[in-house]
């Protein structure tokens, strides 16, 4: 009997540690083109004194004697570079050297203080110091690519690269305007650069351009998104006809110009050239869009081609998403039996035969957060099929009934309301709630009396396991962000 009871987990244990080496094997052939790139993890201190961390993305072709463009790639606000690893692949397999960027004060790299945050494009421009003097690094082509705050370091460096190495050729900003404008009005910053932005119609972020009470302009995201409405025209703004038209006030020009067109001005004999490029997402969703890297890959075989075969459709980043999934589902999966196996063996006094105290909810409410409710809702049930497996019909029915009603207050709570609660909140909630989902379920199958008789002391630990679950996940994200696993929450900040 013990015996029959011992090989069921162990089927468990099997079927996860299958799930993690299948994932990470298929994620790394994908992640390096079936070993045709190379990345290398670096740490540096950079020029301006502080230590910055970047992935460095070196595909086969690049070599000292045949050196590569490179592209910089700089991820959005309260992030870090794993979160931008797919444009680096998907460049990468073009044959561009892809350099992922930690931010100052974000991922690996060193806080900077307030006086010194701009000074280096946020980071950005001391990774291209670094990176212009790695010998596999075609110097005369080097590009950047911000998305979201990323874009506004994008900027920032290449202004510092305006009064310094002047090496940057081109450059794609994602959800981030590119006018520049200066006590005189608009001007241009860019020069004899190509340079593309993609402005997103449903972006809650978005940004626009709105005059005041004394008819001065305002030039900050967060400000425009109250008055913007859905959706957004950013193309027909006064900053992105100034951008298309170089640096020129609109008020002056004859014609409005467009979107997708690319509009090229002469610099002294050099070209620089201008565009704008619309899709109808969401911020959050655009960062991993398809039709954005689409537009993304299309810019820089314009501007920077490597003579590669691949189209701009071509992708594999998403495939290699699925194969993370599976890798974190089957490493989630095994923390879940972890955890839920220290609960059988916990006896906590006036707790019910076969209720759990909801350690193995830090699992799920990852999942909700940073992967999707369809994911979250998987893992419940492998949970609940666990205790099952474990410990019983009557602990699994128990596990399944509070990690579901759990996870449909947290859903609803995250999700559908318009102001998002905080993370304590929704894990003290969600923690009430599984017990809740407890007490109901042991009202079926013992004594609906009975199970009113353990609810204080139910409430009670679901209050103290809701404020532990989220301290508890809130220390894992920077070990799960180094690892590779995704840090960006699924619903927008």
């Amino acid at each position: 009997m013990n015996e029959k009871k011992l090989s069921r987990p162990l089927i468990s244990l099997i079927v996860s540690i299958a799930l993690i080496i299948v994932g990470i094997a298929g994620s790394f052939i994908l992640q390096t083109n079936s070993g045709k790139t190379t990345i290398r993890n670096v740490t540096i201190e950079s020029e301006s004194g502080h230590t910055l961390a970047m992935d460095v993305y070196i595909p086969e072709n690049a070599t000292a004697e045949t050196p590569a463009p490179a592209i910089f790639v700089q991820h959005g606000g309260n992030n870090n570079k794993e979160e931008i690893q797919h444009y680096c692949i998907e460049l990468a397999r073009r044959g561009y050297v892809a350099i992922g960027v930690d931010m100052y004060g974000m991922g690996e790299s060193e806080p900077l203080p307030d006086s010194e945050w701009l000074t280096q494009g946020r980071g950005l421009y001391d990774a291209v110091r670094y990176g212009v003097t790695l010998p596999y690094v075609d110097t005369d082509r080097v590009s950047l690519l911000g998305y979201s705050r990323g874009g506004k370091a994008a900027g920032e460096a290449l202004q510092c690269d305006n009064d310094s190495l002047n090496v940057v050729k081109a450059i794609f900003l994602i959800h981030s305007d590119p006018i520049v404008r200066n006590s005189e009005g608009y001007t241009d910053v860019y020069g004899a650069r190509d340079v593309a932005v993609l402005a997103d119609k449903n972006d809650e972020f978005f940004f626009s351009e709105k005059a005041n009470d004394n008819g001065t302009y305002s030039n900050d995201a967060n400000k425009y998104a109250a008055n913007l409405s859905s959706p957004a025209e950013y193309v027909i703004n006064n900053s992105a006809q100034s951008f298309l038209y170089f640096g020129i006030d609109p008020a002056t020009t004859s014609e409005q110009r467009v979107a997708e067109t690319v509009y090229e001005q002469d610099y002294g004999g050099k070209t620089g050239s201008r565009q704008i490029f619309v899709s109808n997402e969401t911020h959050m969703a655009g960062w991993w869009s398809p039709l954005v890297m689409n537009r993304v890959l299309t810019f820089f075989n314009r501007v920077m081609p490597t003579g590669t075969a691949l189209s701009a459709s071509s992708y594999t980043y998403t495939i290699w998403n699925i194969f993370k999934i599976i890798a974190l589902s089957g490493l989630l999966f095994a923390l879940a039996m972890a955890l839920s196996f220290i609960e059988g063996t916990l006896v906590i006094p006036g707790l019910l035969p076969g209720m759990k105290l909801g350690l193995a909810n830090i699992v799920v409410m990852y999942a909700l957060f940073f992967m999707g409710p369809r994911q979250a809702l998987v893992l419940d049930i492998l949970k609940a099929l666990f205790v099952f497996l474990v410990s019983g019909f009557t602990a699994g029915f128990l596990s399944l009934c509070g990690g579901l009603l759990s996870l449909l207050v947290m859903w609803v709570l995250y999700y559908l309301l318009p102001v998002r609660p905080t993370w304590f909140i929704l894990s003290v909630c969600g923690a009430l709630a599984h017990n809740i989902g407890q007490l109901l379920g042991a009202g079926v199958i013992i004594s609906s009396s009975l199970s009113f008789y353990y609810a204080p002391v139910m409430l009670v630990l679901g209050l103290v396991m809701g404020a532990l679950t989220s301290i508890t996940l809130k220390a894992l994200l920077p070990a799960l962000g180094k690892m590779g696993f995704s840090t960006q929450e699924k619903r927008g900040e």
